[in-house]
């Protein structure tokens, strides 16, 4: 309804699970950035995650693209098949660039119900 954006289940530095292997339905990534002072296209996510290969994926460019700009851009993986505990990575790259501009770092912990 109207223009709003529901967000359920969010975390912020570690994801927590039951056990492992693990399958969320789902992993949602919203990103947002804001006062871009320079042209956002040919973006790349890279999302690593402890014993599964990288997943990549390529994000289209915004629609009508000013500067600055403040952009929203969604990225579902299903399913997100958690393997391993440890550190995972989301990485964002502009595709004709080696490094990353954008690298959030979570852990992956096995926490059993008491």
């Amino acid at each position: 309804v109207g223009n709003e954006i529901s967000l359920t289940g969010v975390y912020s530095k570690d994801i927590f699970v039951p056990e492992i292997p693990f399958t969320p339905a789902k992993l949602c990534l919203l990103l947002i950035a804001k006062d871009v002072q320079q042209e956002i296209h040919d973006l790349n996510v890279i999302v690593r995650i402890p014993g599964n290969d990288p997943v990549t994926l390529a994000l289209p460019t915004p629609a009508n693209p000013k500067n600055p700009q403040y952009i929203q851009m969604g990225v579902t993986i299903a399913p997100f098949n958690i393997k391993a505990e440890g550190e995972a990575k989301i990485e964002i790259f502009h595709k004709k660039e080696p490094k990353p501009f954008i690298t959030h770092r979570f852990n992956l912990i096995c926490k059993k119900a008491t």
